[in-house]
């Protein structure tokens, strides 16, 4: 029993630490949202429009993939919803998102291709670490071979060498004159996420 408490307790804590570290105040459609408290869903953050009186809650989120239009972040303390589409325009003119961004996003738009979000900041809080936030990053740059390009050049696999681990590798990783071209010699930075291992910060070998 004392140990169940124990648990209730530390649950209870970091819940409190996720809501008195999110921000208290952001910008949104014109106006400004406050912090209200505890949000209706697992792991979110209640929020409040004064002028209208909306509403709506919001998620501590960490980006686990990225793509040319959106990425997918994951809910900190939230499995169930999945990953969570965030198109890169969302975050108004501040780059686009990057593997490994903490983010605050919401209120979540439920589609039948999965949730999305409506809005998205950057925060640099995460109260909650993700199991994968950071596990597998290494200080030590990787090095490898381009074994797989996709048809439109986006995205492909770098084969470690020596070693053989694959690591997924998308286009906004590249820096430095590297291309995703077959054959050519790239070194890293490895990074484990939920999908397996990601190369990023991708240069010229």
């Amino acid at each position: 029993m004392e140990g169940k408490r124990a648990v209730l307790r530390t649950t209870i804590e970091t819940v409190m630490r996720q809501i008195n570290d999110s921000p208290k105040s952001l910008p949104f459609q014109g106006s400004v949202i406050n912090r209200a408290g505890g949000g209706h869903a697992a792991g979110s953050t209640s929020y409040i429009n004064h002028t209208t009186g909306q509403t709506m809650d919001l998620f501590q989120a960490q980006v686990i993939q990225v793509g040319p239009i959106f990425g997918l972040a994951a809910v900190a303390r939230n499995e169930a919803l999945g990953k969570i589409r965030v198109d890169h325009k969302l975050l108004n003119g501040s780059g686009p998102l990057q593997l490994g961004d903490a983010l605050i996003i919401g209120p979540l738009e439920f589609l039948p291709a999965g949730p999305r979000a409506q809005a998205a900041w950057r925060t640099r809080v995460m109260t909650y670490s993700l199991p994968y936030q950071n596990a597998g990053r290494a200080e030590a740059r990787c090095w490898g071979i381009v074994s797989r390009v996709a048809p439109n050049g986006n995205y492909g696999q770098i084969t470690e060498k020596p070693g053989g681990r694959r690591f997924f590798v998308h286009c906004s990783q590249l820096q430095g004159g590297a291309l995703l071209r077959l054959g050519d010699h790239l070194s890293f930075l490895p990074a484990k996420t939920p999908r397996g291992w990601s190369a990023l910060e991708v240069r010229l070998g």
